[in-house]
This record gives structure tokens, C-alpha cells and sequence, in this order.
């Protein structure tokens, strides 16, 4: 009697540690109605207002960009008109002979004389500042005066008609001029006896806007400078 209750016990306490050893290597099952959210996320327990708020976080709607006001650009401001002055005949610095100085100071005691050569004004073809055969013939006679009468110098206008720039028109001007001066040194005229200048159309001799006006202002002039009688240095 008493060997069947000592095995009874055993049995019971045997049974008893089989159960706890069971319950302790079960894998617990998570309850239902738990919701894991990705992301490390505190997951709720069946609560239906964080679900909703995880999914409108899911459709949040990005905000409109906002448009800057565009600032009008100003128009351009508008050239402010120049006043055209007077033109003025272009006077070349005199350097070795060459050219009129603008003071005129080395023509003091200087008679200009614009007509005793005005026969021999040299006729130019259009934008050109070459000397023609004919025209060649006036300048030699220049030579030959100015050879003969060793105290007397010349001075060398350039001119152009009305057609062109001012400024091209200066330009031709003394191109002519030079080209003039350079076939008086060939006849064995100093340099320091020839002085040039250019005005361009500013001083035309036909007063006209036709092929007979254009041709006769295109033009190279000479004026005879002799030596004044009584008129010095430094006296106009």
C-alpha cells in the first residue's frame, strides 16, 4: 500500500516537470489583432485610428509651388541726340613739311595768293585721289613757278563733292592733297615749301547736286604764299 502511493507521487511530480519544461520552449504566438508597421513603428493592438492615420500619411498630397512675382525689365533708355557743330576743315600738324600747323604760325609773314595758281586746279575721277595724265601737266606748272621764285611756298587743299561721310570724305580729301604735294617733291620742290590740307566737301567750288557739280568739287587747290612787305612775325 504504501510502494503504491510513494509511485503515485513520483509519477505525479515526474508528470508536473514534463508540463513546465513544455510551457517554458513554446514559441508564444503573438495575439491576434496585432498589426506590425515596418520601420521600427509601435505596432497597436486592433486600434483602427492608427491605422487610419499611417495610411493618410501614405497620401499626403505635396503643396503647390509657389510662383514668384515676375518684376517688369525696364525699356533700354533712348541715345540722347548729339549737337552737330560746324564742321571745320582739318588742318594736318606740320612735321617735316608736311602739313599746315593750326595757328598758322609759321605762315606769319606770309601773303596768300588763291588765284595765281587757280588755273592749275587738279580735277579728281569719283572716290579716287590718283593724279590723271591730263591733270599731271597742271602740277609740273606749279613746279616750275615755285622753282622759279625760291622765297614763295604753296599750300595744298584737298576737297571732295557731297556724296559719302563726312569722315570718308576728309579722308579722300587728303589723300589728294598728299598725293599732290608727293608729285611736287618729284618736280625737285622742298618739302618745307609744301603745306596740306583737307576739307573734305565742306567748301564745294559748283554749288549743285549733278555729275558736272560733283566732278568740278572734286579737287586739289593751290595757294601761292609770297612773302609779306612789312607784316612780322606774330602779326596776322
Amino acid at each position: 500500500m504504501k510502494v503504491s502511493l510513494r509511485s503515485s507521487v513520483v509519477c505525479i511530480g515526474l508528470a508536473a516537470v514534463v508540463c513546465t519544461f513544455s510551457s517554458g520552449c513554446r514559441t508564444k504566438r503573438p495575439e491576434k489583432g496585432i498589426t506590425v508597421i515596418r520601420g521600427g513603428a509601435t505596432p497597436s493592438v486592433g486600434n483602427p485610428n492608427l491605422m487610419e492615420a499611417a495610411t493618410n500619411i501614405a497620401r499626403v498630397t505635396p503643396p503647390n509651388p509657389v510662383e514668384e512675382p515676375v518684376t517688369p525689365v525696364p525699356p533700354p533708355p533712348q541715345p540722347v541726340p548729339v549737337p552737330i557743330e560746324p564742321s571745320r576743315p582739318v588742318i594736318e600738324p606740320s612735321t617735316g613739311g608736311i602739313g599746315l600747323p593750326s595757328d598758322l604760325e609759321k605762315l606769319f609773314g606770309m601773303a596768300p595768293d588763291a588765284n595765281a595758281l587757280k588755273p592749275n586746279t587738279v580735277q579728281f575721277a569719283y572716290d579716287s585721289a590718283a593724279i590723271a595724265a591730263k591733270e599731271l601737266a597742271k602740277v609740273k606748272e606749279v613746279a616750275i613757278v615755285l622753282r622759279g621764285q625760291p622765297t614763295n611756298k604753296v599750300v595744298v587743299d584737298g576737297h571732295c563733292d557731297e556724296r559719302g561721310t563726312e569722315e570718308y570724305n576728309r579722308s579722300l580729301g587728303e589723300r589728294r592733297a598728299l598725293k599732290i604735294r608727293e608729285q611736287l617733291i618729284k618736280e625737285g620742290i622742298s618739302t618745307d615749301r609744301i603745306y596740306t590740307r583737307t576739307f573734305g566737301k565742306d567748301r564745294p567750288s559748283a554749288f549743285g547736286h549733278d555729275d558736272a557739280a560733283w566732278a568740278q568739287n572734286r579737287r586739289g587747290e593751290f595757294t601761292l604764299l609770297r612773302p609779306a612787305t612789312g607784316v612780322g612775325v606774330g602779326t596776322p
